[in-house]
């Protein structure tokens, strides 16, 4: 990993770098240009004033390892999707399980369910008061 992380840097900053024709560096980055006497005071700057660009590119040597970690994973970490359950319940979250074939539960039966208990709990109580 330390290798693909240094190999991505090298590779970032020789993308970035321009030597004139009298061996000056220039910075690639088109909002910058700035001109410099040697590659070394470039890299210093490049090192010092794009770090957050530099540290993009070094994250996406960890994109194929995460990806493949996370294939192998049984129970992905995925958000969970909005189910439409209609007009009366309306959209409800339900988590995704499976890595296989992802599945997500639904969860109007439940609700109704549910809904049909309080139901029958209210019935029972005004039964009780009359």
């Amino acid at each position: 990993m330390e290798v693909l992380e240094a190999k991505g840097k090298a590779e970032w900053i020789e993308n970035h770098t321009t030597v004139d024709d009298d061996n000056r560096a220039r910075c690639a980055f088109h909002f910058c240009r700035k001109l410099f006497k040697d590659v070394s005071f470039l890299k210093k700057h490049l090192m010092k004033k794009h770090a957050e660009f530099l540290r993009a590119e070094v994250a996406k040597c960890h994109d194929s390892f995460m990806m493949a970690s996370w294939d192998k994973e049984p129970n992905r970490p995925i958000p969970p999707v909005l189910v439409d359950c209609g007009t009366v319940m309306g959209l409800l979250p339900s988590t995704v399980t499976g890595a296989e074939c992802p599945m997500a539960k639904d969860p109007e039966p439940d609700l109704w369910k549910e809904r049909q208990r309080r139901e029958d709990e209210m019935l029972m109580m005004r039964q009780r008061q009359d």
